[in-house]
């Protein structure tokens, strides 16, 4: 904080410190009919994380163009410039702030008493998700990582690329060439920086407009701000990809409802083991649960909760909401119905919550996938629920993990549980494969074929070479392979928590 000036008429007695501030903002819009989208600005100096932390300043406008000039690069760069010149107009108040501070009380003498700071704000952190951050930093893609090299020719996101930060004067020679009158300097400048994830045209500005307010990070650009956000990382995705494929893992058949039935239809079904037929007399006469078991044969009832099973999930997960309650308030969350097989609506904290649950709803066992059809896919699906708690204990309530903890978290864990979701997804994709060949076997004349299963679409801007790092080989190459970058956080976590 070597920028910070300090009043010479402040009293002896008042502390100066730095005021850390968070911007974010959501490119969607906020409505069906309005095209803007909100700016907030958090407080980072304490470890409250409610709502009075946090505050909408403003809705920025969305420039909307209309017919083909919307896929121009020009109406993009344009774009650009105005997200860009927003977010400076904004820092910049922040700036001019630097020049005194900000004069507040606040309770951290003896027993709580009153102090009077000077806290002088600073620009810490931005929350961005990955399709706004990308934008922001000027990245060249979703793929591109903005704090290193990362996931280029044809590599894992998993690799570990040179830092931005090492070579941070050649990337800005190469800003400078890129946009230069030479056109064949110009344009392998521009090759060279799109090679390092960077856009050829677009710029992040607000380093340069506004230095004094931004918090320097060691081995981080743009002041620290290029980094992982939890939220948006572990919090929302890392919890989708385990929700998602709990839901893929469950075949069509367990996923149906079952309607409602008179008795009739259903002795129809029920197949026994002593006689034919029943009566629905001799039927409602079996009060008993030994007296059903010994008519009713196995098979029949696990196919009977099989076609059940989206119910029971469903019904567990409400049950057991009520007894998870928060240690302060001791109040409870709302009820997320039919999130097993639904996560419309979720917020970042349900879908940590329903982590927790749906290991509790599925068992230590989880011998509600203990089928035929499961066989492969139920020990990875505890595997990953079990990583995936791990690493969520560990990121939340800034826990005092050692670097070497942090470094096994972030490393053997993190990859156990990838390794566990490519493994599911592999099944899942094997499964529907196998399916759409009997049915398209048993109905050859039919129109409604099922089409082939099409490949994940490599990058083209990417190289040909398949080649990794040896300690990803064994994944399959649904996530360390396809187009999301955010797996590729558990490479910058562990310098980013110490």
């Amino acid at each position: 904080m070597e920028h910070m000036p300090v009043d010479p008429k402040a009293p002896v007695s008042m502390k100066y410190g730095p005021m850390l501030l968070g911007i974010s903002y959501d490119g969607g819009n906020i409505n069906r009919t309005s095209s803007a989208c909100p700016f907030a600005v958090t407080v980072l100096n304490t470890n409250y994380g409610g709502l009075d932390a946090a505050a909408t300043i403003m809705y920025m406008n969305n420039l909307e163009v209309f017919g083909a000039n919307r896929d121009t690069e020009k109406f993009r760069l344009a774009r650009h410039h105005l997200y860009q010149e927003i977010v400076v107009s904004i820092v910049s108040v922040v700036e001019r702030a630097q020049r005194n501070g900000v004069v507040c009380s606040l309770p951290t003498g003896l027993d709580n008493e009153d102090e009077t700071w000077t806290l002088l704000p600073v620009v810490a952190a931005a929350q961005l998700d990955t399709k706004e951050r990308y934008k922001f930093f000027a990245n060249r893609a979703e793929r591109s990582c903005p704090i290193c090299s990362g996931p280029r020719k044809g590599r894992s996101v998993f690799r570990r690329g040179t830092p931005h930060a090492n070579r941070w004067p050649e990337i800005q020679r190469l800003q400078s060439d890129a946009v230069g009158a030479n056109r064949r300097k110009r344009k392998l400048a521009q090759k060279s920086l799109e090679r390092k994830g960077w856009h050829a045209v677009k710029r992040f500005r607000l380093h340069d407009r506004c230095p004094r307010s931004m918090m320097s990070a060691p081995g981080r650009v743009f002041g620290g701000l290029a980094a992982c956000d939890v939220m948006h990382t572990i919090f929302i995705n890392w919890c989708t990809y385990f929700l998602t494929v709990v839901h893929d893992s469950l075949t069509p058949k367990m996923k149906q409802v079952p309607g409602m039935v008179t008795c009739e239809v259903y002795l129809d079904r029920v197949t026994c083991e002593k006689d034919n037929s029943m009566s629905c007399e001799n039927y409602l006469g079996m009060v008993t649960w030994e007296a059903y078991l010994d008519r009713v044969t196995c098979e029949v009832y696990l196919r009977m909760f099989t076609c059940c099973l989206k119910q029971t999930l469903d019904h567990r997960l409400e049950t057991l909401i009520g007894c998870f309650r928060d240690p302060e308030t001791g109040q409870t969350s709302r009820t997320p119905r039919g999130a097993i097989t639904s996560q419309v609506g979720l917020t970042a904290e349900l879908r940590v919550l329903l982590v927790f649950l749906t290991m509790h709803v599925l068992g230590s066992q989880a011998s509600i996938l203990d089928t035929t059809t499961h066989t492969r896919v139920r020990e990875h699906v505890l595997t990953a629920g079990s990583s995936l708690i791990l690493i969520l204990t560990a990121v939340r309530n800034k826990r005092p993990y050692t670097i070497r903890e942090w470094d096994e978290i972030f490393g053997p864990v993190s990859l156990r549980y990838f390794r566990a979701l490519d493994t599911i997804k592999h099944w899942d994709l094997d499964r529907k494969v196998a399916e759409g060949r009997r049915y398209n076997e048993s109905h050859p004349d039919s129109p409604k074929k099922l089409k082939q299963f099409k490949c994940h679409e490599r990058d083209p801007k990417d190289s040909s070479d398949n080649d990794t790092d040896d300690e990803w080989r064994s994944l399959v190459g649904f996530f360390d392979r396809s187009a999301n970058i955010l797996p590729h956080a558990v490479v910058h976590l562990t310098s980013q928590v110490i």
